[in-house]
């Protein structure tokens, strides 16, 4: 004689039989390309009001693929989404905001005008007496081609427009560092190699000068009504992190 389980227990059953393949479903293992591959946010900054938030999303990439980082907003108190500010085939980071809120000034490696050698809409200049071997008065043309711009501080308005270059550096910008006044950016450039040096290498002339070709991280300082930058630390030390005193006219 067959005895027939009561309704409620082949429901249990089903129940524990179906538990480990749903549970099953719910598990992956975690890659270390999972890992590698989560996009970052970087250097949040709150606006001198309080009301927006911009930031740097840096999204991973291959090895040798330019760098993928671009900086977004979004309003604090979410009233509207985040969406991307600052957004070009190259990179962008490093956001700052202006004391008054009105402007954010941010690192780009993208195509600057101020190197094109047609001319540009746009002027810098670095001031007299504070040039550098790595840093010609007048780009030689004829000469070896000098080493690749790197990052350049840019500006761009909150209110819309196109983002401006301020500066036209070899080697580009590390760090920056807004004035109280917002008169002045300084900011830390990393010393490269002169005329000499890079035609040296072009020439597979491997020599080297122990303590004479060394590149010291140098404070520099942009005049934004002036477009000018000039170095302020001529003597051959390593600036790491830069702070301006409340007043504005010392830098620690």
């Amino acid at each position: 004689m067959t005895r027939l389980l009561p309704s409620h227990s082949f429901a249990v059953v089903l129940v524990f039989a179906m538990v480990p393949a749903a549970l099953f479903a719910q598990k992956s293992t975690v890659q270390p390309s999972d890992i590698a591959n989560l996009k970052r946010v970087e250097t949040p900054r709150i606006s001198p009001d309080g009301k927006l938030v911009v930031y740097t999303v840096d999204t991973p990439v291959a090895a040798d693929n330019h760098r993928n980082a671009h900086i977004w907003i979004v309003n604090a108190d979410h009233s509207v989404p985040a969406h991307p500010f600052a957004y070009s085939g190259a990179a962008e980071h490093s956001p700052e905001w202006s004391p008054d809120g009105t402007h954010l000034a941010f690192l780009s490696d993208r195509t600057n005008p101020l190197a094109q050698p047609d001319g540009s809409p746009y002027i810098f200049s670095v001031a007299e007496g504070t040039r550098r071997p790595d840093v010609p008065a007048i780009p030689d043309s004829k000469g070896s081609k000098p080493d690749e711009p790197g990052a350049q501080l840019w500006l761009i308005a909150l209110n819309g427009g196109e983002a401006q270059p301020l500066t036209n550096l070899p080697g580009g910008i590390r760090a920056f560092k807004w004035s109280p006044d917002g008169k002045f950016i300084a900011f830390i450039r990393t010393d490269t190699d002169g005329k000499e040096a890079r035609e040296r290498k072009a020439a597979k002339n491997d020599e080297t000068h122990i303590d004479a070709d060394y590149h010291f991280d140098r404070l520099w300082i942009y005049d934004l009504a002036a477009h000018q930058a000039r170095l302020l630390t001529t003597q051959d030390l390593n600036i790491d992190t830069i702070d301006w005193s409340p007043d504005g006219k010392t830098i620690v």
